[in-house]
């Protein structure tokens, strides 16, 4: 029996990872879009930019709602990952240029998935 619930709890830890990587995947493909088609004469189709908005939308919220449920199935260090990147400080996209406001999201999306990534392994080998 207790092999079954130590099976069942990698399970959901294997499963809330997923949830978080693919969320943060999104966000980082939104960002890398936007920040290296700003200001270009073909910037993005608008039906792209719908997809983009909306993988971005569900993302944020995917992303929240595992920050907040995380500490029952990853890591603390893990949990430490996302708190920061949600408590981090955001330019304001009305005195900053957007270029900018995208460069600097990406990296922090970008920062935080690499991180996670290494931190799953880790955590997924116990």
């Amino acid at each position: 029996m207790k092999k079954f619930y130590t099976e069942k709890w990698w399970d959901r830890k294997e499963q809330a990872y997923t949830e978080i990587i693919n969320a943060l995947y999104d966000m980082i493909q939104f960002y890398k879009v936007y920040k290296e088609d700003y200001g270009q004469d073909d910037f993005i189709s608008d039906e792209r930019a719908t997809d983009l908005r909306q993988k971005y939308s569900d993302g944020i919220r995917k992303l929240y709602r595992a920050t907040d449920l995380a500490t029952l199935y990853v890591s603390e260090e893990a949990v430490n990952v996302l708190v920061k990147l949600r408590n981090r400080e955001i330019l304001d996209q009305r005195s900053n240029p957007l270029w900018e406001v995208y460069e600097l999201e990406y990296k922090y999306y970008n920062q935080s998935l690499t991180q996670l990534l290494i931190i799953a392994k880790k955590d997924l080998k116990k």
